[in-house]
């Protein structure tokens, strides 16, 4: 077999290496993580110059090193002179798909009893049947709100209706997604710092009754009428992330007739600084963190995330590298938190990945944003993931 010289092709491919362009510095750190808003969550995966962004209408935190998605579900019981909507708030293992009960609003529950007490005979209408006009229509719905540790928040908005008449109130809550208990403040911190922030909120809010009362003229009378007919009370909070603090936003609130012109029913007082427990350090992690210039910073270990929004409250998110920043993708706002995935965070090993997937590709099917499941008749909680599909 004959033999070739390779000594001028080696001398070309030195000339080639010698005259081509440096390798390109990445633009975007190796990262994996997802970016949780209201409605939504967007997957996240980089490597060099390639970024993969999937969404889907999945409200997900962990709970220890598991995933779990966060889901409201209605169920109505309509009678003939009757319709109730309770509304329930689950958590779902993203690895064995099992649901569990975390809250349910109990007001329109215990109505519900009270009516089937007084009404003995009373038939529960098909599902394609509606509640004749006038009927009494008592309904809550509930809309999640930032996830603090394994504590989440949560708007609570119940109407009583009867004909043209009817009340609304709407309350805050702050459910352990472990337990499925409804936290006061001082279960969540010690008693008397938790004391300590309540007064703190009841003095704010005394001083806003003032505030409004200075107002000239019958408006400001009515405002001050308006917010002193409402009650602060240790049970109507969400956690929040201060700065580098957890604090507490508290609702006042209390059950007002409708009215089409005005809602008067609750007042939000700005966030309270709270004495931190000793969860906090690792919780804030995933919390944004305002910066003086109207941005927002997600910390991730050696990757940080700045996040902007615009008038719409559409956030975009770039990632801070040594060569200035790169845009990772825009999301609908406000964005609550992120999350690092990878075998090292998050279990069980080598069977989360498959699970987000297979979440990501069935949220196909929910026609909400937020995720709801609606009940049958006599259907069982545990049937609320199927019956959303």
């Amino acid at each position: 077999m004959r033999r070739c010289d390779a000594r001028p092709l080696i001398a070309c491919l030195l000339v080639l290496v010698a005259c081509s362009p440096a390798p390109r510095r990445s633009a975007r750190p190796d990262a994996e993580f997802l970016l949780v808003s209201d409605d939504s969550t967007a997957w996240v995966r980089s490597s060099a110059d390639t970024v993969v962004v999937q969404r889907a209408p999945l409200l997900l935190t962990t709970l220890g090193d598991r995933l779990v998605e966060v889901y409201v579900a209605e169920e109505a019981m309509n009678f003939d002179d009757g319709s109730f909507l309770v509304s329930r708030v689950y958590r779902r293992d993203l690895a064995s798909g099992d649901s569990t009960l975390v809250f349910a609003d109990s007001t329109v529950l215990h109505d519900a009893i009270r009516y089937l007490r007084t009404h003995p005979a009373a038939e529960r209408l098909e599902d394609d049947e509606d509640t004749p006009p006038g009927a009494r229509v008592i309904e809550s719905s509930v809309t999640p709100l930032a996830i603090v540790g394994s504590l989440l928040g949560l708007d609570v908005h119940v109407d009583r209706t009867v004909g043209e008449l009817g009340t609304h109130d709407t309350y805050r809550a702050t459910i352990d997604l472990t337990t499925g208990r409804r936290l006061a403040l001082s279960q969540v911190i010690p008693a008397p710092a938790a004391a300590a922030a309540l007064m703190s909120a009841q003095q704010r809010f005394a001083a806003a009754i003032r505030l409004a009362g200075r107002r000239d003229g019958a408006i400001g009378k009515a405002a001050s009428r308006a917010l002193a007919a409402l009650a602060i009370d240790s049970l109507s909070f969400a956690l929040t992330r201060d700065g580098d603090s957890l604090a507490a936003e508290f609702l006042a609130h209390d059950e007002q007739v409708i009215d089409e012109t005005r809602d008067s029913h609750r007042f939000s007082l700005e966030a309270i600084a709270l004495t931190p427990p000793s969860w906090w350090l690792a919780a804030r992690a995933s919390l944004p963190r305002q910066l003086p210039d109207s941005t927002s910073r997600f910390d991730l270990g050696a990757l940080a995330l700045d996040v902007r929004y615009d008038s719409q409250q559409i956030a975009t998110i770039a990632a801070r590298t040594s060569a200035g920043p790169r845009p990772v993708t825009r999301i609908t706002g406000p964005l609550r938190r992120v999350i690092a995935v990878g075998d090292s965070l998050i279990k069980p090993q080598g069977q989360w990945r498959r699970a987000l997937e297979r979440a990501f590709s069935e949220s196909g099917y929910y026609s909400e944003q937020v995720r709801a499941a609606s009940f049958r008749r006599r259907a069982r909680p545990t049937a609320a993931r199927q019956a959303a599909l």
